[in-house]
């Protein structure tokens, strides 16, 4: 995908408030510019009806509810995924277990593999 990322959006679902901020921030770092960073699945719907969204990096758990409903309308779309969580992978349901699924803090090595593995080059930090 190289350079294409530039144009293409990058939702990030995260309610801590720095967490979503580093993690906008990894993804700066690797060359993505279009980021959108809502803090419930609410907000990334709104984020997915507003914007064209070519990625979506997702934190499992956000207060109360889990992203998995979100999840779901971006698999329909086929816009590849990248889950978060500081649970253990045992938590997350077996059919979700074929997308990358990363631990808490966010390590910028693992973010770049796991973009890789959904088929996006990241132009820097790799």
């Amino acid at each position: 995908m190289g350079g294409l990322q530039r144009r293409v959006g990058v939702l990030v679902v995260e309610d801590e408030f720095l967490i979503a901020l580093d993690v906008e921030d990894k993804f700066q770092q690797l060359g993505f510019w279009d980021i959108h960073v809502a803090h419930s699945v609410e907000q990334g719907r709104d984020v997915l009806r507003d914007h064209v969204i070519g990625l979506a990096f997702l934190d499992v758990n956000l207060g109360r509810e889990v992203v998995f409903p979100l999840a779901e309308e971006l698999r329909t779309r086929q816009i590849p995924i990248v889950f978060s969580t500081a649970r253990s992978r045992s938590d997350i349901p077996v059919e979700w277990t074929g997308y990358p699924i990363l631990g808490k803090p966010l390590e910028p090595a693992s973010l770049v593999d796991a973009l890789r593995r959904q088929g996006v080059e990241p132009d820097g930090g790799g």
